[in-house]
């Protein structure tokens, strides 16, 4: 709540500033009407129209000129704080884009580059969700299982979220906040994806054999986790091309490949184990109904 009513006061402040350049120029007609009705004695209107348009014309030229200036220092001061938020997001985007790709590599027998707009598509998402099998292990070091290995991914980028918000308030963009916020509060591209390995641990407990699917753990993303996803890619290949100039920066990748095409995916959930997982289920229901 305290983040949002600051997003809130610097959104106002920022609005308020916006228009500081009718009242510049209010205040220039004001001053042009008191003293054309100081310098002439018989207050004629013919004369009164010509000075109030010159104090006009005077006073919109002068207020157009500081805005340009104080636009351009302003931005000039900025840069240095644009530029650190550009690649904490890009961070975050990319750690993100790694975490789905290799759930995707070894999900799949694809070893085929794919773009990532693809990527994060119902399409593609959908077969990870049916076709990734938990108990199978990522192609990452140290070697660790799929449950402690997207804990940790989606542990990390929720604190790199929550410290962009925190971090950059007072320049950050309201629609990069929403998706981020977004994701790390509510999507299953992140959040949601924290209660896997809990999940986990209580179906141990009960000896449940749940299957080891990711539609099993959590629910599949909709229209307004994509919208994110894309916002999120779209503000940073905006902000590149603002920000590249003379500067080396890093882009999010637009496609990702696999490592090595030679390694077979090593998380494929197969029929057979579909099969006997549900007989186990079953089984446990029998036992649990008598």
């Amino acid at each position: 709540m305290k983040f949002f009513k600051s997003c809130e006061g610097s959104y106002m402040k920022k609005k308020r500033q916006k228009y500081w350049p009718v009242w510049i120029t209010a205040v220039f007609a004001l001053i042009s009407f008191i003293l054309w009705y100081i310098s002439t004695p018989d207050h004629g209107l013919s004369d009164l129209w010509l000075n109030l348009l010159a104090g006009f014309i005077a006073a919109l030229c002068t207020s157009l000129g500081i805005d340009q200036i104080l636009r351009k220092q302003k931005e000039a001061d900025e840069r240095p704080l644009r530029l650190a938020l550009y690649r904490d997001v890009q961070l975050f985007a990319s750690r993100m884009i790694f975490l789905w790709k290799e759930m995707y590599a070894q999900s799949n027998e694809d070893r085929e580059s794919i773009a990532i707009d693809k990527l994060f598509s119902e399409e593609i998402i959908s077969k990870i969700y049916i076709q990734l099998d938990l108990e199978g292990r990522p192609n990452v070091i140290p070697e660790q299982d799929w449950f402690t290995y997207i804990n940790s991914v989606a542990a990390d980028l929720v604190q790199r979220g929550n410290r962009i918000l925190d971090r950059y308030v007072f320049i950050i963009e309201p629609e990069l906040v929403f998706a981020i916020h977004h994701l790390i509060t509510d999507s299953p591209f992140v959040s949601k994806l924290l209660n896997i390995r809990d999940i986990r641990a209580r179906d141990a407990e009960k000896r449940f054999p749940r299957h080891p699917l990711l539609r099993r753990y959590t629910p599949q993303p909709r229209e307004n986790d994509y919208k994110a996803m894309h916002d999120l890619f779209t503000w940073c290949r905006t902000n590149y091309e603002k920000l590249a100039q003379g500067e080396r920066l890093p882009k999010i990748v637009e496609s990702v490949i696999i490592i090595n095409p030679n390694i077979p995916p090593s998380s494929i959930m197969t029929r057979e184990k579909l099969n006997w997982i549900s007989s186990e289920i079953e089984l446990w229901r029998s036992n649990f109904t008598i």
